[in-house]
């Protein structure tokens, strides 16, 4: 990374401003709120790219919203070992300098999620593909070949959510420690059809 770029943890604090090419998820002053959201959330971890006064990249990981089909693996035995990258995104003006490999490899770098099973679910309408100049698969393959260096797999599944487009996927990471409760209720869920059992 060049001298004037830092990456850091978010935990408390505000994040810098963030760039206005932020803005895959949301307005930028609307996700960088969000993020310092989270950044406050002791359940949630964040991270985040600086270069002179402004955030230019930030990785979230945090449980699954409750009211998302994941979020119920949050009442499974070890429930509280279930996280989701919540958002990754860097600046178009800092992309291809390696900041989203270097934020990844620093939340699963140390064994930090060894003990976890995390979610990673890929939807087409986050991909950016105007600014990216690729069709969706190709990003989706991308992004896959993207988590796989830290550990995600891709994993089948019957969430409507994630079959309703071939370029969505649904990739995990199950770490090496992570409770055999979850897992299990994971695998169920996974393959489990719309609407319950």
């Amino acid at each position: 990374m060049p001298a004037d770029v830092r990456l850091r943890a978010l935990r408390g604090a505000p994040p810098l401003p963030f760039d206005a090419g932020l803005d895959v998820f949301r307005a930028p002053d609307r996700q960088e709120a969000a993020i310092a959201r989270l950044a406050r959330d002791p359940a949630a971890f964040v991270w985040v790219v600086e270069q002179g006064d402004a955030t230019i990249g930030y990785l979230s990981v945090q449980p699954p919203d409750p009211v998302e089909r994941w979020g119920a693996l949050r009442r499974a035995p070890g429930g509280d070992a279930v996280y989701e990258i919540g958002a990754i995104e860097v600046a178009p003006r800092a992309r291809g300098a390696g900041h989203g490999s270097a934020l990844l490899d620093t939340a699963f770098g140390g064994g930090r999620f060894d003990d976890a099973l995390v979610l990673a679910v890929l939807y087409a309408w986050h991909y950016d593909l105007a600014r990216r100049g690729l069709g969706a698969l190709q990003v989706r393959r991308a992004l896959q070949r993207f988590y796989a260096r830290v550990g995600f797999e891709a994993r089948t599944t019957r969430d409507p959510d994630i079959t309703e487009d071939p370029a969505n996927a649904l990739l995990v990471r199950v770490g090496s420690r992570a409770p055999a409760g979850l897992v299990a209720a994971f695998e169920a869920l996974r393959t489990q059809p719309a609407g319950g059992p």
